[in-house]
């Protein structure tokens, strides 16, 4: 079947969706962990979980929950300290596959989501179909890990599609199957849909996608404003935004992390600007790489603030490439934009770069050199000479020390409840 001619669209969009990525990644790190029920949070009763291995969401284990009442439920569940290291280089290096391999329109969604265009692409597999499996069975004999795919016209058809069909799955919805597919979901399977959006929706009696669609346009734009047209359209099937094929966002240096469950945890919120800060160290490091800017961005989960990130950042004069430098500046950031309120979502991100050799010579003229101003790469060259973390800078050896504190209360049963600001 020609896809295109059959559907009347000049595009072939796939989402394609990692499984389970944070947990999928440490199973690639370490593949004896690959049968048992996983999940990842840090240490601490009050720890949100942000991704479960399948093993261990069959015993009720989910993101979202805290470590405490997943530990109830899977009493041998295995809890992994997040790396944001690791899940940018596997993003990096699955979606750089992608790109290679399936098509050169890409877009970026997320660490663990992108949109290909394969328009012009998907003949040479025979069919959409055929190319899915191609991509789903690459995947899981390359990287160990498995996706899934959901395949449509349009970036909105696609991403609702992705969901249907989970794990390691391709779903389709085509403008002709809106009606059966699409139509009779909850209207909280619309991606900009809330709860507090579906508040809105009931009072107008929508309830599923379907009356959403075959409701008054004038009246939902009336409730919701600008965002009520984009949401009518999409429930018609509509959605003619283009992908933002800008394969250089693989080069950002930032991390970021979406909590299922909004936190106010101080200690976990600066446990994940700490690890975030790390992973920008390393993409800095990666390419030789310095910057004067380092960014903290929040979003946080009042409706009102949701639709964006509010962000805070600041400039130094000389270059940086340290973790020590970059974590305290963002940890200053961090502390002087939260509110106090919840947050569902955080990240540290560096801007303002400069090749490094050109940051040594400007110290070596301008400032006289620091003897230990290559601390942290000694220090990396030893661990990774022995392939293990034996050997830590001050900050890290405290992070590591307050860590080890709160695992041996979190396993003795030892909480201090006083610790959740909530």
């Amino acid at each position: 079947m020609n896809f295109t001619k059959a559907t009347n669209s000049d595009r072939v969009i796939f989402l394609i969706d990692f499984d389970a990525f944070f947990a999928s990644c440490h199973i690639i790190e370490n593949p004896s962990y690959k049968n048992q029920k996983i999940a990842v949070a840090y240490s601490e009763k009050f720890s949100i979980i942000t991704a479960a291995s399948y093993a261990a969401r069959e015993f009720g284990v989910k993101a979202g929950m805290t470590a405490f009442n997943a530990l109830k439920s899977c009493p041998d569940l295995v809890l992994v300290k997040p790396n944001f290291s690791l899940y940018s280089k596997v993003s990096k290096m699955v979606f750089e596959f992608f790109h290679d391999t399936y098509s050169k329109k890409i877009e970026l969604a997320s660490i663990d989501e992108c949109y290909l265009d394969v328009t012009t692409e998907y003949k040479k597999y025979g069919s959409v179909e055929k190319m899915a499996q191609h991509i789903l069975d690459s995947v899981s004999e390359k990287f160990n890990i498995t996706c899934s795919i959901g395949i449509s016209t349009n970036k909105f058809l696609a991403k609702v599609s992705s969901e249907r069909n989970k794990p390691n799955g391709f779903y389709r919805i085509l403008p002709s199957e809106i009606k059966k597919k699409l139509w009779p979901l909850d209207v909280l399977k619309m991606f900009g849909v809330g709860q507090k959006t579906k508040i809105i929706l009931d009072k107008l009696g929508i309830k599923t996608i379907g009356d959403l669609a075959n409701s008054n346009k004038n009246t939902v734009i009336e409730a919701l404003n600008k965002s009520g047209l984009i949401l009518w359209n999409r429930s018609n099937g509509i959605d003619p935004s283009e992908l933002n094929a800008d394969f250089a966002d693989l080069k950002s240096f930032g991390a970021e992390v979406t909590f299922y469950t909004p936190t106010q945890n101080i200690g976990e919120l600066e446990q994940y600007l700490y690890d975030m800060a790390f992973t920008v160290k390393n993409k800095l490091e990666s390419r030789n790489l310095s910057c004067k800017t380092i960014a903290v961005l929040i979003k946080y989960q009042d409706e009102k603030l949701s639709k964006k990130k509010t962000s805070m950042q600041q400039t130094v004069e000389m270059p940086i490439s340290t973790l020590e430098q970059i974590f305290a500046i963002a940890k200053n950031n961090f502390y002087s934009l939260w509110n106090g309120a919840e947050i569902r979502l955080v990240g540290v991100r560096a801007t303002n770069t400069s090749k490094e050799y050109n940051v040594k010579e400007q110290q070596t003229f301008l400032q006289p050199k620091k003897n230990n101003s290559n601390i942290e790469t000694i220090v990396d060259n030893i661990n990774n000479q022995i392939n293990i973390e034996k050997l830590l800078t001050g900050t890290n050896l405290q992070i590591k020390i307050d860590e080890e504190k709160r695992t041996s209360k979190f396993q003795k049963g030892e909480f201090d409840s006083d610790k959740r600001r909530s």
